[in-house]
């Protein structure tokens, strides 16, 4: 006798046999679960049926592990929140200032600033701004002009 073992989301694994193979015989009682269909009898065993429940149950049990598991690892990382926050922070510190560090030595655009009574910035520009206006051209044709901006508040313009 020729059987195909199949698999189906809702009846899990499961036989499948051609009717012409029992040829007017009976069908033997050990099958169980019996459907036609197109010329096949679709059906199970009790030993299969306790196959596939084995496997439902396995795999419910994976899943609760995975569910205690994460829980647990949840658990522990909550209490290490603060650290890993300061870490982020260091990092992100470090990585501004090695750009920085990369921006102030790859050419000669930038100059040390001269410490004196006052603050001022004379032609002062935005480097982000200058950055993408050369590598993307605005569409207007608008210019960015430099800037002096006096930090004394007697030289402060103020806009109405």
């Amino acid at each position: 006798m020729r059987v195909e073992t199949k698999y189906d989301n809702s009846r899990k694994y499961y036989l499948s046999v051609s009717e012409a193979e029992f040829d007017g015989r009976t069908i033997p009682g050990l099958l169980v679960n019996r459907y036609r269909k197109k010329g096949f009898m679709e059906c199970q065993t009790i030993d299969l049926m306790k196959f596939n429940q084995r496997i439902e149950d396995s795999h419910q049990e994976v899943i609760l592990m995975s569910d205690k598991t994460i829980q647990r690892l949840l658990e522990d990382i909550r209490g290490q929140v603060p650290i890993l926050f300061r870490l982020c922070e260091s990092v992100a510190l470090l990585d501004m200032l090695a750009g920085f560090c990369q921006l102030a030595t790859s050419g000669d655009e930038y100059v040390q600033p001269e410490i004196a009574e006052r603050i001022a910035i004379k032609s002062g520009r935005h480097p982000i701004k200058e950055k993408v206006r050369i590598s993307k051209p605005p569409r207007d044709s608008r210019k960015y002009w430099l800037n002096d901006s006096p930090a004394d508040p007697k030289e402060r313009k103020v806009c109405s």
